[in-house]
């Protein structure tokens, strides 16, 4: 069985989406259930588009009395109904990342938030995710604020001076400092679980501070690029773009171009690079506000590109896609402004990066 796993997880790796498919339907009808099987066969339907097939083995997977993989498969399950929009469950199983084993405990011993806590409490709202994530889930502090609530943030270094002027918060702490007279801590991921909320969009609701200018340029457009994410993400190989590959989107004659990259081991030809200025994000955010058009990878600069109401465009994987930005389609739910472009083919970029190249010539975002 451990053999057969592990052959269904090289295909899976390899692209071969297809024979991981039939090896999935075949391990599954010769060995008896199988928490680790049923979550690994969910995730490769689900990218497959079999997603009724993929539910089914989360919901198996559930119902095993294989404890130590509860969160996991719940966790797994609600990537699916989220990717699917079903909003309420989806949240509710998302509750589950809170157990996996490398998840954050609650900061400071301080007991979470309850639904009947008093008003006036003094929440600590931490992120427990990503960059993206707490820029993302940000939105739905004023709601919380709404409640009769006093909110606090605790966020890593990068945030915090960029939600320094964040509406609706008593103060920002960044991960060095002990928040003081803190009632009970709620995390920024589970705020629509919480509010029972659905995605919403508030108007820009992230501001960026004043910045030293652009250096000055002849082409009548700017465009900032993320073309890597975090190697630290588990699924960087798959949504980050070699430099060859935006070879079609440099060669637009009009068009002055900014790396907005923190690391930057490489540089394309002709691309200005701004990575000594991207001290945080708000000085990554001041400068995307300089900029007509940012197109990215999927990482913390496309949401707060989007979050900045600055046209973005997004390259995501075919492969192990982030629920928030749905299984097809070209919008996001979470931001008007951000155009996806999505891989047809695990791994082959120049679908999607020919598609932008052809609107850019256009001049159409």
């Amino acid at each position: 069985m451990d053999k057969d796993q592990q052959k269904l997880l090289d295909l899976y790796a390899a692209g071969d989406i297809d024979a991981a498919c039939a090896l999935c339907d075949r391990l599954l009808a010769a060995f008896p259930p199988d928490a680790a099987l049923f979550i690994n066969a969910g995730k490769i339907y689900k990218d497959a588009g079999f997603y009724a097939k993929a539910e089914d083995c989360y919901r198996h997977a559930l119902a095993l009395p294989d404890t130590g993989k509860l969160a996991l498969a719940a966790f797994n399950y609600a990537h699916l109904l989220l990717a699917q929009q079903r909003w309420r469950a989806g949240f509710t199983a998302y509750e589950a990342r809170l157990n996996l084993p490398d998840a954050m405990p609650v900061p400071f011993g301080l007991p979470s938030f309850r639904a009947d806590q008093p008003q006036g409490s003094h929440i600590l709202l931490w992120s427990d995710q990503g960059l993206g994530d707490a820029i993302m889930f940000a939105r739905f502090i004023p709601a919380l604020k709404t409640r009769g609530y006093k909110i606090s943030l605790l966020l890593q270094e990068p945030l915090v001076l960029l939600f320094r002027k964040f509406p609706d918060t008593n103060r920002v702490y960044g991960p060095l400092e002990i928040p003081e007279n803190c009632d009970a801590a709620l995390a920024l991921g589970s705020l629509p679980f919480a509010l029972a909320a659905d995605p919403f969009w508030r108007a820009p609701y992230l501001q960026a501070v004043a910045e030293p200018p652009l250096p000055p340029t002849q082409k009548k457009y700017r465009v900032g690029l993320v073309w890597s994410g975090n190697k630290a993400h588990k699924n960087n190989a798959n949504r980050s773009l070699p430099v060859k590959a935006l070879a079609p989107l440099l060669a637009m004659p009009d068009i002055d171009y900014f790396s907005l990259q923190k690391e930057t081991p490489q540089i394309p030809p002709g691309v200005r690079d701004l990575s000594p200025r991207l001290t945080d994000l708000a000085a990554t955010a001041a400068l995307i506000a300089q900029l007509d058009l940012v197109i990215a990878v999927d990482t913390s600069v496309a949401h707060l590109a989007g979050t900045l109401g600055k046209p973005v465009w997004v390259f995501l994987p075919r492969r192990d896609g982030d629920w928030r930005w749905g299984l097809s389609g070209d919008s996001s739910i979470w931001y008007p402004s951000m155009t996806l472009f999505r891989q047809h083919q695990a791994g082959d970029w120049s679908g999607p990066v020919v598609a932008a190249a052809s609107r850019l010539e256009k001049h159409d975002f």
